[in-house]
């Protein structure tokens, strides 16, 4: 399974940065975050994995009320694909700039404001669309 595969990874990759004391652990119990000890010059590893999903427009649901005369009416084919890409943060979720930091932006030269203001990508890849995702896609 993907995401089963993907949760071991994951694992392994914070068992690695645990060993070196530089991402937060957090308590089996309370799930509370237990507070690091740096030394001079470190700081605070955070493990920003990649969120990615792709569904088709033509997923509906697999069963439908219908009245005893009716006929289920479904498009033939899955439909165009939607790549829902993201980044997500164990402390913030998905990464965005917070409240205070768009304020921020808004009082920024309009030259020197971001584009966006959160990772969250959506591309509709495929023949005569975007594309598969790529370096480019996301560095834009």
């Amino acid at each position: 399974m993907h995401s089963e595969s993907n949760f071991w990874l994951l694992k392994e990759v914070k068992t690695a940065y645990h060993s070196t004391k530089l991402m937060c652990e957090y308590d089996d119990v309370t799930m509370e975050p237990i507070p690091l000890i740096l030394g001079p010059g470190e700081k605070e590893h955070v493990l920003m994995p990649q969120d990615e999903c792709i569904v088709s427009t033509n997923n509906g649901p697999h069963k439908q009320w219908l009245q005893d005369n009716q006929q289920p009416l479904k498009k033939n084919g899955n439909g165009c694909p939607i790549h829902i890409f993201d980044w997500i943060s164990e402390c913030t979720g998905c990464l965005a700039l917070s409240d205070k930091q768009i304020a921020a932006q808004a009082n920024l030269p309009e030259s020197q404001c971001l584009r966006v203001m959160d990772a969250q990508r959506i591309i509709y890849p495929g023949k005569n669309h975007d594309g598969w995702w790529d370096l480019m896609q996301l560095m834009d």
